[in-house]
């Protein structure tokens, strides 16, 4: 086994204890890494071949981890063990998870701390493939996803990073499971029947809830007037809504508001919020 060359060490200090170990003790040091792995040794042999080993030198960490009941477990035994730490836990409970897009527009910028990020498009962009057209998306699929970009299985900390940075950007909501989802569709679109109707008079109710992620999804009091004019087949959407006393677009900039909508509808349906009674 080859001990790691000196250009490996980017750390000066860490280069110097490295040699200094070397110059004393060559056989401690080629017994600290051939130690690193958890195979079976003799006991016997090691500790008469350490009789003369100078452990002045050795790292108080890895006297440390020798005091750990699991040091000396073959792998086996110790990748059990590490099916049940908090951290495997955490992320058998975090592939659990399902997530929908419900931004308008994929976008790869995000705010916090009064700052704008960018997100690497390279590692993103084949999320957001699976994400634009509202579907629901498993977080399985999002570590398959990555995994296949970094061409190896993606670490449970990289999988965090990416479901963190795509939560902050405000996008993307939790996906309710299937049989939450059939059961809220009833009730969902009974009351968004209810606010699409009263927002006609109040003006101030703008939210509509999506059975899939039990959240609001947010429409503008015009993208309102023209999702009642869908609900109720009005012909003439523009004419219509240009009798309202609140409305001082022009005509084109309300066709213009009318085609967005159209192109929104989509979206709007695959987050379940259109009632179901209203469908042409």
């Amino acid at each position: 086994m080859d001990l790691p060359v000196l250009e490996d060490f980017k750390n000066i200090q860490l280069q110097s204890q490295f040699n200094d170990i070397l110059s004393s003790n060559a056989k401690y040091l080629a017994h600290e890494y051939l130690n690193q792995s958890y195979e079976s040794f003799d006991f016997a042999k090691l500790a008469a071949e350490l009789s003369q080993a100078k452990l002045q030198f050795a790292s108080p960490a890895h006297f440390a981890r020798l005091l750990k009941p699991s040091y000396f477990l073959d792998k086996a035994t110790l990748n059990k063990l590490n099916e049940t730490s908090p951290i495997m836990q955490a992320e058998k409970e975090l592939l659990k998870l399902s997530f929908i897009y419900v931004g308008k527009e994929i976008s790869y910028k995000w705010k916090a701390m009064g700052k704008t990020f960018t997100m690497h498009q390279h590692v993103y962009e084949p999320i957001f493939e699976a994400l634009k057209d509202h579907s629901i998306v498993s977080v399985q699929e999002i570590q398959d996803i990555l995994s296949a970009h970094h061409k190896r299985k993606a670490a449970f900390n990289e999988l965090v990073d990416v479901i963190v940075n795509l939560k902050t950007q405000g996008s993307l909501q939790v996906a309710q499971e299937k049989s939450a989802i059939e059961q809220a569709k009833h009730s969902s679109d009974r009351f968004n029947q209810a606010i699409i109707e009263e927002n006609q008079y109040a003006y101030y109710l703008n939210r509509l809830v999506s059975p899939i992620s039990a959240k609001g999804i947010y429409l503008n009091n015009l993208e309102m007037d023209f999702l009642y004019a869908h609900m109720h087949h009005i012909k003439d959407p523009i004419k219509w809504i240009s009798q309202k006393p609140y409305i001082k677009q022009t005509e084109q900039e309300l066709q213009n508001a009318l085609q967005d909508f159209e192109k929104d509808l989509p979206r709007l349906k695959k987050l379940g919020t259109i009632p179901k009674e209203t469908k042409k």
